[in-house]
């Protein structure tokens, strides 16, 4: 199976879009379901920084996931790497310029999905708003 990815265009440019997307503690304010963080160490969103996370699954509306943010490329990419008790978890976010808005692609890799999992992972959706 394909890792899921998720795409939308915001009809705004990569630098208005950026901060959005590259703010963790963002994410929160533009989830479709409940989610919170807190940074566990160095510097917000850098490269190496340690956070902790709340998010919302079907099974469990506090789900709590250590992680490190990977990658950080202004306007182009921003990835984490979180883990929980089933495994490690990449959130990849890539921008680029379409005209004059911005491509979003969210990339999701983990361990596969068992059971219930499976029909609640291939049917969620990824929103993202700007600012």
């Amino acid at each position: 199976m394909p890792d899921p990815t998720w795409t939308v265009t915001i009809d705004a440019p990569p630098e208005k879009v950026w901060p959005w997307v590259a703010d963790l503690a963002k994410h929160g304010e533009w989830s479709p379901k409940p989610y919170r963080m807190e940074w566990l160490s160095g510097d917000p969103n850098a490269v190496g920084s340690r956070f902790r996370s709340h998010g919302w699954l079907p099974q469990d509306k506090d789900h709590e996931m250590e992680g490190t943010i990977t990658a950080h490329e202004p306007w182009s990419r921003y990835e984490v790497v979180a883990t929980d008790s089933s495994g490690d978890w990449m959130n990849r976010y890539e921008l680029a310029l379409r005209g004059s808005g911005t491509v979003v692609t969210k990339t999701m890799v983990g361990p596969p999905p068992t059971g219930a999992g499976k029909v609640v992972f291939r049917s969620s959706r990824c929103s993202f708003v700007p600012a």
